[in-house]
């Protein structure tokens, strides 16, 4: 990946989609694990799909879901048709408790009976966010836009790599450039070894790039000069065999209720 595309990633969209708001809870306390089911519609039945879909929805109201899962779509990128239905955050042990829920409450056998006529194909994933590094905004009702950059990992990637994403990520995070520029880490459990880095917004004017881009907020902002920081960058690239965006956008009328 060439340095000019990774410091414009990173410094105006790029981080696969969440109205998180237990993320701007304290990082040591907050559970750090997603499930995430990404389903393509039949050809010709995307709306037979969502009606399907809403049915399901009512059924796990009236039967008391304890997770609000959320429902996301592409507007740009070459996924477009596909729905992610996504549930965060929880822990490794809570996983065990819903799948015992899920199975007493009967949702796999009404969504199997509604949802799966008019699906084509499926895949789940679980995601760990990295929220240590990462800086969430703790007010996240208005957004509904997520900027989605997955990276594939090479294989012989080094350990140098995550170094410099954390130190660049903690340089932003410290000098306060993630207040006005959030972003969340997430790695994806399940098929290819996957970094993704997701950037909220709440309109697409929203997504203009900033003033200042992260690689120039660094050289102003430490004792690294342009050269440095452009190797650190140059590293992080160098770990990835392919990179992919895309835009996601939240739809409230696929999800479940938001908790209070």
């Amino acid at each position: 990946m060439k340095l000019s595309t990774l410091a414009g990633l990173t410094a105006a969209a790029a981080l696969a989609a969440v109205p998180l708001t237990a993320l701007a809870e304290d990082h040591d306390e907050a559970p750090a694990l997603a499930s995430a089911w990404m389903f393509a519609p039949k050809k010709g039945m995307g709306a037979e799909f969502e009606a399907a879909v809403k049915e399901h929805i009512a059924m796990r109201v009236d039967t008391g879901d304890s997770r609000a899962w959320q429902t996301y779509v592409p507007v740009v990128g070459k996924r477009m048709g596909v729905y992610t239905i996504r549930y965060c955050c929880f822990d490794w042990a809570d996983q065990d408790a819903y799948l015992a829920e899920s199975g007493d409450k009967g949702f796999g056998e009404h969504f199997n009976e509604t949802v799966m006529p008019y699906v084509d194909h499926m895949q789940h994933y679980l995601e760990r966010m990295d929220m240590e590094n990462s800086s969430w905004p703790e007010n996240s009702d208005d957004l509904k836009l997520f900027g989605v950059t997955s990276w594939i990992w090479e294989e012989d990637a080094g350990m140098e790599v995550d170094e410099v994403r954390k130190e660049f990520s903690q340089t932003a995070i410290e000098h306060g450039w993630g207040e006005e520029n959030p972003w969340l880490w997430i790695n994806r459990i399940g098929g290819k070894p996957t970094l993704m880095l997701v950037t909220p917004h709440t309109s697409y004017a929203d997504m203009a790039p900033p003033e200042q881009s992260l690689f120039e907020f660094m050289v102003a902002n430490t004792d690294m000069g342009a050269e440095e920081v452009g190797e650190m960058f140059e590293t992080f690239g160098d770990g990835f065999e392919s990179s992919d965006y895309t835009i996601w956008a939240h739809r409230p009328d696929l999800s479940l209720p938001l908790n209070d």
